[in-house]
């Protein structure tokens, strides 16, 4: 019995450090394209498509040796949507590219229900493909609920916001109002930026749910 014991012990042993192995070659493959697109986030352009590539096939990679981790496929998404990021959307190419990366978003939804981030990149995917819908609406919902002090939350709300405020159903219009008057509390200077882009906030302030934010709008 000892024996047998002993050798379940080591099989466990070895099928741990095996997962170990196998979760540490996949992170060799996940962060190098994860910080290349943070990369590309802050500096606010596309990558290159020798750039796009390599990120593409090291997130491959990940996702071929831990194929159930969603940030892998959470990244993948915006992988695909980072690559026409400033395109316009109404190109057929540039709407394949936001159809791949809504199909990894909402499988990431599915892997991650609770993440706010993953319900966040649904909800812009679908407004640059021009789908105020159900499905656009509850990712709303669901991305102020579960990361109502999120900065990336609020930040991406906000600019949905103030790009589309006409368009926006008013259940859908009060949720983003909400998180633009977090964002004023939490980063002040960032949502005055998305404000002023083209002078966007100028139908939000027009409407009377932009009380909460009357310092925003004082300004303009």
């Amino acid at each position: 019995m000892r024996i047998a014991f002993a050798l379940g012990a080591i099989a466990v042993l070895i099928a741990a450090l095996h997962a170990a192995a196998v979760r540490g070659l996949a992170d060799l493959a996940y962060f190098p394209a994860r910080g290349t697109l943070d990369a590309w986030s802050k500096r606010g352009v596309s990558p290159t498509p020798a750039q796009w590539v390599a990120a593409r096939d090291a997130l491959a990679e990940a996702r071929r040796l831990e194929p159930d981790n969603p940030l892998f496929v959470e990244e993948t998404g915006r992988l695909y949507e980072k690559r026409v990021a400033s395109a316009d959307p109404s190109q057929p190419v540039v709407r394949d590219f936001l159809a791949r990366a809504l199909d990894e978003f909402r499988r990431a939804a599915r892997m991650r229900p609770a993440s706010p981030f993953a319900w966040t990149n649904i909800a812009l995917v679908k407004f640059r493909l021009g789908e105020i819908d159900a499905e656009f609406r509850a990712a709303i919902e669901n991305a102020a609920w579960l990361g109502p002090w999120e900065p990336g939350v609020q930040r991406t709300l906000a600019d949905i916001g103030f790009a589309g405020w006409r368009d926006l159903p008013a259940p859908v219009r009060a949720m983003i109002a909400g998180a633009i008057e977090r964002g004023l509390i939490t980063q002040p200077k960032e949502i005055e930026r998305l404000a002023k882009i083209e002078n966007r906030s100028a139908a939000f302030c027009a409407d009377p749910l932009s009380r909460g934010a009357a310092r925003l709008c004082l300004q303009r």
